[in-house]
């Protein structure tokens, strides 16, 4: 018999997209499906429009919660799935009718326990293809490397995970953008991952969503969370791959620079970079990177001094 595959959807207050993205789900040319609809306490039609649908198909649970944040709503699908593979959906976005199915031919034939796809970013005006910039199989320890050098290896919506490789790990909550300290903790435990370039999600910009909203809180906790999530993750990957010590270090480096000029004039960054600046200094002028590198980092903290 065919595994079964927990879709996990985490929703607040997306009436206007909410049914595009469910008809997507239910379109699958894969079938067996759990699909895991957690409503984090909208205020909309949302909660109206996961009941409806439930009744429609018995491959819908629905779970209704106070407000807590993506992060947490995921979490509480965790606890739920029941499937042997496990896949989260934002209720945004919308899938292509094979998503599913050829994720897990990718997953099967090539016995990995990550399959990762391509997608296409949906805005006002049109429709963009987005290409990555690996493809084939990968260690562990190899996709981590990609993390340096492309931001989209910490996104969740574009992959298919086992269950086995999640295991207890869960999302860190209270984040505005959270997929990345989930991501690269599952990726610790993989022995191999797949990816594709066949564009099989369509992720949707939205001027009020996490990942382009303005309002200066939103981009502060933004800041706040790259400054917590970089260092994290220095210190887990480099505690299992030493090895990799030297290529986390320069990154961490060149984001200890960038955030150094990006909290001028916000006392709580200025705060938080003056931390990690005096966490790291001996590390880093000491350590295996580019004397450019050190020299540049020096800089930035002499004109954050002055």
């Amino acid at each position: 018999m065919k595994k079964k595959v927990s879709i996990i959807v985490p929703i607040y207050n997306i009436e206007e997209y909410l049914g595009k993205c469910l008809d997507s789900v239910l379109n699958q040319v894969y079938r067996n499906l759990e699909i895991i609809l957690v409503d984090d306490g909208s205020t909309d039609m949302s909660p109206y429009i996961c009941n409806c649908y439930a009744k429609k198909d018995n491959r819908i649970k629905v779970i209704h919660k106070k407000n807590g944040g993506a992060a947490s709503a995921r979490n509480l699908g965790l606890e739920n799935a029941t499937g042997e593979y496990i896949n989260f959906v934002d209720g945004d976005d919308y899938l292509d009718k094979f998503y599913i199915q050829e994720l897990i031919k990718q997953l099967e034939n090539t016995r990995s326990d990550i399959a990762v796809c391509s997608y296409i970013s949906v805005t006002p005006n049109k429709n963009i293809p987005e290409i990555l910039e690996k493809t084939g199989d990968y260690t562990g320890k190899e996709y981590l490397l990609h993390f340096l050098t492309d931001w989209r290896c910490g996104l969740i919506w574009n992959k298919l995970f086992s269950k086995e490789v999640i295991g207890d790990i869960r999302f860190e909550e209270g984040h505005v953008i959270d997929d990345e300290f989930f991501t690269y903790r599952v990726v610790l435990n993989a022995k191999r991952i797949n990816i594709k370039n066949v564009q099989l999600y369509y992720y949707r910009l939205r001027e009020n969503s996490a990942m382009n909203s303005q309002e200066r809180k939103k981009k502060i906790q933004r800041l706040q969370d790259r400054m917590d999530y970089f260092p994290k993750r220095f210190y887990t990957v480099t505690k299992k791959y030493p090895e990799l010590y030297s290529e986390y270090l320069a990154n961490l480096t060149d984001n200890l620079i960038l955030f150094s000029k990006e909290s001028i004039g916000v006392p709580e960054l200025e705060y938080q970079i003056k931390k990690l600046r005096k966490e790291f200094a001996k590390k880093i002028i000491f350590g295996p990177i580019s004397v450019r590198q050190k020299y540049a980092y020096l800089r930035s903290a002499m004109i954050k001094e002055k």
